[in-house]
C-alpha cells in the first residue's frame, strides 16, 4: 500500500510538471520546460529526452509529441529558430538520447520529419568513432578536453546503444544477427572488463581498455542498469539474451549489496567511500535508475527472484519518502539530484557540495519512469506470495 501510495504522489509530480510549463514572451526559448533553468537552457539534450520517455509512460502523448513537432524541422534537423543554443551537438553520443522516445511517438503520428529526423541523428552517430580496445564502445565525447583522459563512460551505453538498435530493427529488419551481434558484444566486453571484485563497476576507462578509474558513481551504474534493461527488451529469444539477462543479474546483485538498508537509497560516490571530502549523500537520480531498472526486469521476467522486486520498490520508496517535499498542494520538488560529473580518478571529485539540486531532470525522470512500474510490480509480487502460500 505504501509503495502504490507514493506512485500517487509521483504521478501527481509529474502532472505539476507539465502543467507547470509556459510560454515566456520576450525570452529566446519562447516555451520554458518547467524543468528546465539557467540561461543556456536548450531543449534536444539527453534531459528533456529522457524526461519525454518518463511523460509518454505516464500519458502524457500530446504533450510529448508536441515538444518533438516544436523541436524537429520539416527536413529533420533541430529547429534552433527560437533559441540558437538548441542544436544537436555533433561528436557526443549524449545528443542521440533524445530520438529514441521518438519510436514510440512514430506509432501513432507517422510524421516523416520524425522519420527524417531519425535518419539525421543515426547519421550522426554512425560517424561516431569508436574504441576499439574498449570493446568497440563509442568515444563519449569527442573534441572535449574533459573527455580525453577517459574517452568512455557507462553514460555512453544508455545514450546510444538503445537508438542505435531500435533503428537498425525499424531500417533492417530482416537482416539483424550482425547488428544484435554488435550490440551484445559492447555490452558483454563491459560486464568482463569494468566490474570490481566487489561486483560494482567503474564510471569509466582509459582507450587502452585496461586503467579504469576506479570510481563507482551512482548515475554512472544507473545509466548502465537503464541500458541493460532497454536493450535486453529488444533483443530476441536466444543465448545472448540470456548471457545480457545473467550479467544483469550479477549487476543486479552487486549493487543491492550496496543498498542502504534504512533508506533504500544508494550515496552520490557508492564505492571507494573511505577518506571521501566533501557532501557524499544519498543521491536521487542514480537510485531512481537502479528502482527503474530493476521493476522493469522483474515485471517483463529478465530476472525472477522477487527479492530485485522488493529492492526496487525499496529504492523508489527510499527517494519518495526522503527526497519528494511536498509544500502544499501541488507543489512538490525533488531533491538531491547530482547535477554533473566527468570520469575521474578521485572520488572526491564527484562530490561537490554545491552541485546537489532539486527537480533536475536527470533525476526527475528516472523517478517517474520508476514509478510508472509499481504496481506492475507490487501485482505480480502478490502473486507469487500467494503462490508460495499454497
Amino acid at each position: 500500500m505504501h509503495s502504490v501510495q507514493n506512485q500517487y504522489k509521483a504521478s501527481e509530480y509529474a502532472w505539476e510538471l507539465v502543467h507547470k510549463t509556459k510560454s515566456i514572451k520576450g525570452t529566446n526559448d519562447v516555451k520554458i520546460l518547467s524543468w528546465n533553468k539557467g540561461p543556456k537552457v536548450h531543449n534536444w539534450s539527453y534531459c528533456d529526452g529522457l524526461m519525454m520517455k518518463a511523460l509518454l509512460r505516464m500519458g502524457y502523448k500530446n504533450f510529448v509529441d508536441e515538444f518533438y513537432n516544436d523541436n524537429i524541422n520539416d527536413d529533420g534537423s533541430v529547429n534552433n529558430t527560437r533559441n540558437f543554443r538548441n542544436i544537436y551537438v555533433k561528436g557526443t553520443v549524449d545528443d542521440v538520447a533524445p530520438g529514441f522516445t521518438l519510436f514510440d511517438i512514430l506509432k501513432s503520428n507517422n510524421s516523416d520529419k520524425y522519420k527524417n529526423n531519425l535518419d539525421k541523428v543515426y547519421g550522426e552517430l554512425s560517424k561516431q568513432p569508436v574504441l576499439d580496445m574498449v570493446g568497440g564502445n563509442y568515444y563519449h565525447k569527442i573534441n572535449n578536453r574533459a573527455w580525453i583522459n577517459y574517452p568512455f563512460a557507462l553514460d555512453g551505453l544508455y545514450m546510444a546503444l538503445p537508438f542505435e538498435l531500435r533503428y537498425k530493427k525499424m531500417m533492417f529488419s530482416d537482416d539483424m544477427e550482425s547488428h544484435y551481434s554488435l550490440i551484445f558484444n559492447r555490452l558483454d566486453w563491459v560486464s568482463k572488463h569494468l566490474k570490481n571484485k566487489n561486483g560494482l563497476y567503474n564510471h569509466g576507462c582509459k582507450s587502452d581498455g585496461k586503467t579504469m578509474n576506479g570510481v563507482v558513481w551512482s548515475r554512472g551504474v544507473g545509466w548502465y542498469a537503464m541500458a541493460q534493461v532497454d536493450i535486453i527488451e529488444l533483443f530476441p529469444e536466444g543465448s545472448q539474451k540470456e548471457i545480457l539477462k545473467t550479467q544483469l543479474k550479477d549487476f543486479f546483485d552487486g549493487m543491492i549489496s550496496y543498498q542502504d538498508p534504512n533508506t533504500g537509497m544508494w550515496k552520490n560516490v557508492i564505492y571507494p567511500e573511505d577518506n571521501i571530502s566533501g557532501c557524499n549523500k544519498f543521491e536521487t537520480s542514480g537510485t531512481s535508475m537502479m528502482a527503474y531498472a530493476l521493476m522493469k526486469a522483474y515485471t517483463n521476467n529478465f530476472v525472477t527472484d522477487d527479492k530485485y522486486a522488493y529492492a526496487g520498490l525499496k529504492a523508489f520508496n527510499g527517494v519518495t519518502d526522503n527526497k519528494l517535499e511536498s509544500e502544499g498542494f501541488f507543489n512538490y520538488s525533488l531533491n538531491d539530484i547530482y547535477k554533473m560529473a566527468i570520469v575521474n580518478d578521485y572520488p572526491h571529485m564527484y562530490n561537490n557540495c554545491y552541485y546537489y539540486v532539486k527537480d533536475d531532470p536527470k533525476g526527475s525522470a528516472p523517478f517517474i519512469l520508476a514509478s510508472s512500474y509499481v504496481s506492475a510490480t507490487v501485482s505480480k509480487l502478490l502473486k507469487s506470495e500467494l503462490k508460495k502460500l499454497f
